[in-house]
C-alpha cells in the first residue's frame, strides 16, 4: 500500500475534520485548503476551516472562499485537525489558542524544513506545493475533480512556483496543471485575479519600497524593506507587498534577494529569495522561520531597524561559507 493510499484509509477514519494554515494566507495555503475540504466533502466527511487572517481581496475570485473563518464556534466538533502548507504548527499564529491540538493531526506539506509534527504526515518536499498534493490526494482517491476544484489546485500552484517559473516545478507540476487545465479553465482569469489586479495604493506603496532599494556584498546580495510609515502615507495594507520581493531579486549579479516588512514596532517580517546555490532556508531557520532552499521567510520579534542589521550579517557570513 502507497503512502498516499494509507493516507486516504486514515483519513477515512474520521468524521469531522478542522483544516487550518499559515498566517498571512496566500495562493498556495488558500488554494490546497480549499481543495482538500472538497475531497473530503466528496468523501461524505465535515469540515470547517479557520484560519488566523482573512484570505486577502484578490483569492476573493476562489471557488468557497467564503467558508474560511477566522473564529471557531463553539458548535464545530472536529475529531482530527488537518494542517496544510505549514512547516510546523506554530505557523498558524493566534487561531492555535482556540483550537484543541491534543486532537490527532495530519500535516500536509512540501517544505524541506517540515518538522514532522503530525500523527499523520504527508510530507512530499518534491511537490511544487501543498496543492499538488491535495491533487496527488485526489488521485489517489479516485475522486474526479471538477473545474471549481481544479481552480483551487491551479491557483496554489501557479503562485508558488511563481507563475511556474521557480526551481520546485518538475515536469510532473506541468503534467498536472494540464490535466487541471482540461477542467475547462480560464487560465488567463487565475493569473489576473492573482496578479494584475493590484490596487493603486499598492503601487504607490511599489513606488515608496523602490526608494529603499540597496546592494552589498559586491552586488551578491539586494534588499528593500516596506515600513508602516509608508503603508499609511500610501493608505495600502499588507497585501501583495510580498511581491515586491522580485524587484531585488532581479537586478543582475544578486544572489540573495531580501524584503524586510515592519509588521508592527517590534516585528519584522523577511522574506528571502535565491537565485543561486545559496540556500536561504538555512538563513530563515536561523531566525525561527523556514521554507525552500530559493524561498524562505521568518518573523522576528525585534524593530526593523535590528532586524535588517541581523538579517544582513547571517547573509554575509552565509555567502562567505558558501565560496
Amino acid at each position: 500500500m502507497s503512502n498516499l493510499k494509507k493516507v486516504i484509509s486514515q483519513i477515512k477514519k474520521y468524521n469531522n475534520f478542522l483544516i487550518v494554515s499559515h498566517i498571512n494566507p496566500e495562493g498556495d495555503s488558500l488554494g490546497s485548503q480549499l481543495g482538500f475540504a472538497f475531497l473530503l466533502k466528496a468523501m461524505g466527511k465535515k469540515c470547517n476551516i479557520v484560519n488566523t487572517q482573512s484570505p486577502p481581496d484578490f483569492y476573493k475570485f476562489l471557488p468557497n472562499i467564503n467558508t474560511i473563518q477566522t473564529t471557531i464556534k463553539k458548535q464545530v466538533k472536529y475529531d482530527i485537525v488537518c494542517f496544510l502548507d505549514c512547516a510546523d504548527e506554530s505557523r498558524i499564529g493566534e487561531i492555535a489558542a482556540k483550537i484543541d491540538l491534543t486532537k490527532p493531526k495530519l500535516n500536509i506539506d512540501h517544505h524541506p524544513s517540515n518538522t514532522g509534527f503530525g500523527d499523520i504526515n504527508v510530507v512530499l518536499t518534491q511537490s511544487s506545493s501543498a496543492a499538488e498534493i491535495v491533487y496527488k490526494l485526489f488521485k489517489e482517491s479516485g475522486i474526479k475533480i471538477s473545474k471549481n476544484i481544479a481552480t483551487c489546485l491551479y491557483a496554489g500552484i501557479l503562485t508558488d512556483t511563481g507563475s511556474f517559473s521557480y526551481s520546485n516545478v518538475s515536469a510532473y507540476t506541468h503534467q498536472v496543471a494540464a490535466e487541471l487545465i482540461e477542467t475547462g479553465l480560464d487560465i488567463n482569469y487565475i493569473y489576473r485575479k492573482a496578479y494584475e489586479e493590484v490596487k493603486l495604493s499598492t503601487l504607490r506603496l511599489l513606488g515608496s519600497a523602490l526608494s529603499t532599494l540597496s546592494i552589498s556584498n559586491n552586488g551578491r546580495v539586494a534588499w528593500m524593506q516596506v515600513t508602516r510609515v509608508m503603508f499609511r502615507k500610501n493608505k495600502s495594507c499588507i497585501e501583495h507587498e510580498k511581491e515586491f520581493i522580485s524587484f531585488p531579486r532581479s537586478i543582475k549579479g544578486v544572489e540573495v534577494a531580501v524584503l524586510f516588512t515592519e509588521v508592527t514596532k517590534n516585528k519584522t517580517k523577511v522574506n528571502f529569495r535565491s537565485n543561486t546555490k545559496a540556500n536561504v532556508n538555512k538563513i530563515a531557520s536561523h531566525f525561527g522561520g523556514g521554507g525552500h532552499q530559493k524561498a524562505s521567510g521568518c518573523l522576528i520579534n525585534e524593530p526593523i531597524k535590528v532586524a535588517k542589521k541581523k538579517v544582513l550579517a547571517e547573509i554575509k557570513k552565509h555567502l562567505k561559507h558558501e565560496k
